[in-house]
């Protein structure tokens, strides 16, 4: 420690006679000031993304199906699109680099564009025991269009680019596309003769072309969207999307043309039934509609509803319509908007953007969703889905950029100016949103460095990938929507900055490159989203590349950064596939490593007849698709316990002898079952077979307030099957429930017993705690059973059961056995409290701890008192931080433990047993602190987990039974400060140091108001300087006492120009903390306006401290500052003087 000291600075001058004058000496001092408090690191909890445990995951890697094409390089699952028809699953696939085996005549004018690789687009029958692999017929020679009525000659190039598919009642609503295929307008070719001449070349469009079947008939309808010379190469069919009608045969066709009118791109919208197209529409209608404006519209298109009929939302359970789709829009009128993007938007900085079109196709009607967060290139706008996230009617837009390039080791954008914070109803972490257009170079705008052009590329995250929600919020039009038709509204997408998933943040994984609405997957009345991530991989996994990541829906909640699941590809069986697609003949397979796993993405469809929405995987790299199959969820919530309504339970005889079945007490548990409402209803009225039989694993501990199995104090029997009631059983209980669902009083399904027992109390057991409450808990675990369509039967839990999204176990209310010794009730209740004061004798202020004090020791009194009954097992709990050593009272016994989440030790020490009544007065305990360690800095981690340091005898029923020490050490470190996973409070802040005491009892405290208590220690630094001088006030020089004459050249010595004048300056510092640094700054005259010298210093300062030892000579002479200031035509200069 520093003492307090003086420091005395000794200046020795000799003035030359001019005048007489007065001298006056100023001084003037600044203090550097040590940063007296380390830093402290803050406690940060880093949410590393865990993988849910096998039995936990929505979509099992073992019930994978593999559907292969046998020739590599087809491009098979380029494009997936799932459907169910008359009952049937099937799946559209397309192969754009398939070989097709009609080329049909290519002689004339074709012969030059002749090409096996035509692409072909195949339907795969996903029934397991019967799978087949056809190929749609669709044309691909000249003599095939023209039977189907396509539009000739022509060459297909990329069909199978784009599939999409809608479930009906008929075969289902299929469409296949070509936006390569080439043909040659007639108006084009021909001749100035206006005949076209045998040996003239043709001149052949990229127009692309569409095939439709809407299940009214066995034959296509072609799609031609591009007709017009004008729109040039459109390239129609790059992106499409389907939808049924309300009649059979009739759909609602979408297509993309980013091709049209030199690449500024167009939509189209078509109506169909059967084969007649009803009606046809095209946003730009003309070259001059949005001429200019961008480029590639229609890069990626959706149908869409933006707001959903009431007794349509999925939030009123999962519903499916005849064709074992879940469609949320029957019974509704046919007003289907359109959502759209282009990539590349002049307006928005050629950033991209997303339009919210009308079926009208009025150009005045569209709202655009526009790229404020990215940057150019990211491709906003590359995938389209749409859902309700949150489950509030309105359909979410949720916008890919798989192109998003970032930055490395950037988490989250860390500029101020572009967070909002948002919190989930269901979640405690705080989530970042984007309000601005965030830099590529964050980091160095923010410190105003300019790096080097090779720094700032090599810092650049190249297409890891970006997704970005956008809620759809009641607008205006929806409040007043009575006074609107439903399908003339539209949710405000624009008020509030959009969600943004960040994915894996893996380099050129292209994060985002497909979105698919999953439906409701999980059960619980929102829906629910996958992303694909291609190029992603996990070294972990093997050199399989890709990866799907699984985000579930909340209500009224946004979407967890984290996804639910990521399901890898190296984590998918390598077994044979179900079916092989291509040549058909061959029989042989070799399992192939996956290369881009999720490029294309199907779902929202039960393909497996189990009631929940599967996903379809498609990976063309490695020419192969996999169905993942979910697994159905049910969950439990609002327990009712049947419980004894007495005030405490009988657990003796007279004389305490034991009471036996004279003490018996019945128990009765039931809960509410959620879930896919038609899968409990079929459950409900017939039994499902045994495979998909629901069964629930119930462990049911009696005393679950006793951690040893030794001391449990009830045992029991069911009495579910009355019989044959069994043995009874002590303390632990285990019980396998079918779930059977009983009608409640409303006549629905809805509630399920999970237990009925008769319990005893044991006698001998209770009298040793019968202070403690019985806590009966019922924990629940899935039952293996075996999962259809696996090989080898293989057995895993609950297959149709998913039970672990409700609640994992329930816990009775406490029960009390009479205790005699606590008053006419017979049950003792604690009023314990807690008072803390410093009695300290000499520091300056108790509560106050400066820098460097002189008396470190610390007199902290604890006093507790308790105003009630009997306080059994009560304890006393402190935190003291880390900054602080101390020394525990001799009359406690105690334990401590570190928590380095908030650096401090916890103290946990035993009060008694019972701790009595002690009225008003309180029992002191004064712990001894030593605070000379307040302004260190720890080495202590800040993540380590905590470690016991106590040594409890786990044999000691006193010590193994205090109410699970672990559960409440861990609910007073969390709760007792207010910390939580996210949060990281610490008991130590940059100013204070807080110390906390708690009293807790064992059994009830009627008031726990008085029981915690803390005291706050700050830190200061404080110095208290003083100066004094020991100079004479006024120094007097008169000329005439000198008579020396100097002549040129002549030698002299100062001292005999004139008297000598000593000035001491005294300096002390009356703490109570040291000071690092002392600057004396003195100003006297030096020279007059002539340059003739006042004065000559003769000596150095010296620095002499006030213990006595020898003076510090400084070695150096003062430093001099020129022109400070005039007084009577004399300079006046400062003098510097630094001691240290």
């Amino acid at each position: 420690m520093w003492s307090t000291s003086c420091l005395r600075v000794v200046i020795q001058t000799d003035y030359s006679v001019v005048d007489k004058m007065q001298t006056k000496a100023g001084i003037i001092w600044t203090l550097a000031l040590w940063n007296y408090l380390a830093h402290l690191l803050a406690f940060v909890q880093t949410t590393n993304y865990q993988q849910p445990a096998p039995e936990d995951m929505l979509y099992p890697t073992d019930a994978v199906q593999r559907y292969v094409h046998t020739e590599p390089g087809s491009y098979f699952g380029y494009s997936v699109a799932c459907y169910v028809g008359q009952s049937q699953s099937f799946c559209l696939v397309g192969s754009p680099r398939a070989k097709s085996d009609a080329l049909g005549d290519q002689s004339g004018p074709t012969s030059s564009h002749s090409n096996p690789h035509t692409g072909l687009v195949y339907r795969i029958d996903l029934d397991p025991n019967l799978p087949y692999c056809s190929v749609v017929p669709i044309a691909t020679t000249d003599e095939m269009r023209q039977e189907a009525g396509t539009p000739y000659p022509g060459f297909s190039s990329w069909l199978g680019g784009t599939v999409a598919a809608a479930s009906n009642s008929l075969d289902g609503i299929q469409l296949g596309c070509d936006p390569r295929y080439i043909y040659a307008p007639e108006p084009i070719n021909r001749t100035a003769s206006g005949d076209l001449g045998p040996s003239q070349p043709r001149t052949y469009l990229g127009t692309g072309q569409c095939a439709l079947y809407t299940g009214a008939s066995l034959q296509y309808t072609s799609v031609d969207a591009c007709y017009s010379q004008e729109e040039g190469a459109c390239l129609a069919g790059f992106s499409a999307d389907v939808e049924p009608g309300n009649q059979l045969g009739e759909a609602l066709v979408a297509l993309g043309m980013p091709g049209s009118y030199l690449t500024e791109g167009n939509v189209f919208l078509g109506h169909y039934r059967g084969r007649e197209l009803i009606n046809a529409m095209r946003l730009k209608s003309s070259p001059q509609d949005l001429k200019h404006m961008g480029f590639n519209l229609g890069y990626a298109v959706s149908l869409v509803k933006l707001v959903r009929d009431t007794d349509s939302r999925t939030s009123h359970k999962f519903q499916d319509d005849a064709s074992g789709k879940t469609n949320n829009f029957r019974g509704t009128s046919e007003n289907w908007g359109l959502l759209a993007s282009s990539s590349m938007w002049i307006d928005n900085e050629y950033r991209g953007i997303v339009m919210l079109i009308d079926q009208t196709m009025e150009l005045g009607g569209i709202t655009y969703l526009k790229d404020q967060w990215g940057h150019i290139g990211s491709f906003f706008g590359y995938s389209l889905a749409t859902a309700d996230l949150d489950g509030n009617g309105m359909l979410d837009i949720i916008v890919g950029a798989p192109y998003f390039t970032g930055q490395k080791g950037e988490e989250k954008p860390t500029d101020q100016n572009v967070q909002v914070l948002l919190k989930s109803t269901k979640s405690n972490r705080v989530r970042d949103t984007l309000t601005e257009s965030i830099p590529l170079h964050t980091d160095s705008q923010l410190t105003g460095e300019q790096p080097s052009l090779d720094v700032k590329w090599g810092r650049l995250a190249p297409d890891v990938g970006r997704v970005y929600v956008f809620y759809g919020y009641p607008s205006s039009s929806v409040t007043n929507s009575h006074l609107l038709n439903r399908d003339q509204i539209r949710p405000d997408y624009l008020s509030r900055p959009p969600i943004v998933l960040s994915g894996l943040k893996m380099i050129g994984g292209r994060f985002g490159h497909s979105l698919v609405n999953l439906g409701d997957v999980d059960g619980d009345g929102t829906e629910d989203l996958a992303i694909s991530c291609p190029y992603c991989s996990d070294a972990d996994r093997g050199h399989d590349k890709g990866a799907v990541l699984i985000y579930l829906g909340r209500e009224d909640a946004v979407l967890e950064d984290s996804p639910f699941q990521i399901i890898w590809p190296g984590d998918i069986p390598r077994v044979s596939p179900i079916t092989n697609c291509g040549d058909f003949g061959s029989e042989s397979f070799t399992v192939r490593p996956f290369k881009s796993f999720g490029w294309s993405l199907s779902a929202g469809t039960d393909l497996d007849g189990n009631h929940a929405p599967d996903l379809v995987i498609g990976d063309f790299d490695s020419d192969q698709i996999v169905l993942m199959r979910a697994r159905n969820t049910l969950w439990f919530d609002s327990p009712e316990w049947d419980l004894p309504m007495t005030r405490t339970l009988p657990w003796s005889g007279p004389d305490e002898t034991p009471c036996g079945s004279e003490c018996r007490f019945h128990v009765r548990l039931s809960v509410a079952v959620h879930g896919n409402r038609a899968l409990l209803q079929q459950h409900h009225h017939r039994q499902l077979p045994h495979a998909q039989s629901f069964k629930l694993h119930v462990i049911i501990d009696l005393d679950a307030s006793m951690e040893n199995l030794v001391f449990k104090r009830l045992s029991g029997r069911e009495l579910t099957n009355s019989s044959h009631p069994g043995l009874p059983v002590n303390g632990i209980m285990h019980t396998v429930v079918p779930v059977t669902l009983t009608p409640n009083e409303l006549g629905n399904i809805g509630r399920l017993t999970l237990l009925s027992l008769a319990l005893e109390p044991q006698s001998a057991r209770v009298r040793s705690f019968l202070w403690k409450p019985i806590l009966i808990n019922a924990s629940l675990l899935p039952v293996s059973d075996t999962m259809p369509h696996l090989s080898g039967s293989k057995s895993v839990a609950s297959w149709m059961l998913h039970p672990f999204l409700g609640k994992r176990y329930f816990l009775s209310r406490p029960l009390q056995f009479a205790n005699p010794a606590c008053g006419p009730d017979n049950i003792c209740r604690a009023d314990l409290r807690v008072r803390m004061m410093d009695i300290s004798d000499g520091p300056t202020d108790n509560l106050v701890v400066y820098f460097r004090e002189r008396i470190t020791q610390r007199n902290l009194t604890v006093g507790i008192g308790n105003l009630g009954e009997n306080a059994y097992a009560a304890q006393l709990r402190m935190t003291i931080p880390h900054h602080f050593s101390f020394t525990l009272p001799g009359d406690l016994s105690c334990q401590s433990r570190l928590l380095p989440t908030i650096q401090a030790t916890q103290i946990l020490c035993d009060l008694g047993d019972p701790l009595g009544h002690t009225g008003s007065d309180l029992r002191p305990f004064v712990f001894h602190l030593n605070t000379a360690g307040a302004f260190r800095e720890l080495d202590v981690p800040l993540h380590d987990q905590p470690e016991s340091t106590g040594s409890g005898n786990s044999s000691d029923p006193q010590m193994t039974d205090r109410v699970q020490q672990s559960v409440v050490s861990k609910r007073f470190e969390r709760e007792l400060f207010g910390l939580h996973t996210q949060a990281g409070q610490k008991s130590v802040h940059r100013d204070s140091v807080i110390i906390t005491a708690e009293v807790i009892s064992g059994n009830e405290d009627e008031d726990l108001r008085d029981n915690v208590a803390s005291i706050t220690y700050n830190l200061q630094l404080t110095s208290k300087i003083e100066l004094s001088s020991s100079s004479l006030d006024r120094t007097t020089i008169d000329s005439r006492n000198f008579t020396v004459q100097l002549y040129e050249m002549q030698r002299v010595h100062p001292e005999t120009l004139g008297p000598e004048i000593k000035h001491i300056y005294l300096i002390s510092n009356n703490g109570p903390s040291p000071i690092e640094d002392l600057w004396v700054n003195i100003s006297m005259p030096m020279q007059t306006e002539d340059g003739e010298h006042l004065v000559y210093f003769l000596d150095r300062v010296r620095h002499q401290v006030e213990d006595g030892a020898q003076p510090l000579m400084v070695n150096k002479a003062p430093e001099v500052s020129i022109d400070e200031c005039e007084y009577r035509n004399v300079t006046t200069q400062r003098l510097n003087i630094k001691t240290d």
